[in-house]
């Protein structure tokens, strides 16, 4: 595998993907969403300000400011799902992998988190694993199936729609 040109095999691509795992089990329950963003900050060797720029943006578009002091075991699921998500935003990856982000969450949330990857397109490169069809035409730009472990076949929504229909 080759990210930006180098094997991840021989060359240190830290830093160059961030993940949000399916689940929010890497979230510390008895941190607050500020603590975890400024622990991130300290990996990522992030300015103060530059911190502090992200995690207002990111809070702002997820509406997320409210519980930034709150732990996050006292957060409802939703909200913890949000900020797993933000969180893989936080950093300076380049590629950001996202698994079933959106599943759990009401569709005003899923919309906030649609927001969030809107914002950063054209300046990251996501790969969006989901089941959620109206999820992949509002935000996806090619398009891998998977059948079976396997990638069954790959294009743009427009191409796939030809080849194979709207059903």
């Amino acid at each position: 595998v080759f990210i930006n040109g180098k094997s991840v095999s021989k060359d240190d691509v830290r830093g160059m993907v961030a993940i949000c795992p399916q689940f929010n089990s890497h979230l510390c329950m008895d941190m607050t969403p500020d603590e975890h963003f400024k622990l991130y900050s300290m990996l990522a060797e992030l300015s103060p300000y530059e911190t502090m720029d992200r995690i207002n943006t990111i809070l702002n578009i997820l509406e997320l400011g409210s519980y930034r002091d709150r732990l996050v075991g006292e957060m409802s699921g939703g909200q913890q799902r949000r900020l797993a998500v933000a969180l893989s935003f936080f950093g300076d990856a380049d590629i950001i992998l996202l698994d079933e982000p959106t599943s759990s969450l009401d569709p005003y949330s899923r919309h906030k988190v649609h927001n969030l990857i809107k914002h950063f397109q054209g300046t990251k490169t996501f790969m969006l694993c989901t089941h959620l069809l109206g999820e992949v035409e509002a935000l996806c730009d090619n398009i891998s199936i998977m059948s079976r472990g396997n990638v069954f076949t790959c294009g743009s929504p427009q191409y796939l729609t030809a080849k194979f229909g709207t059903e």
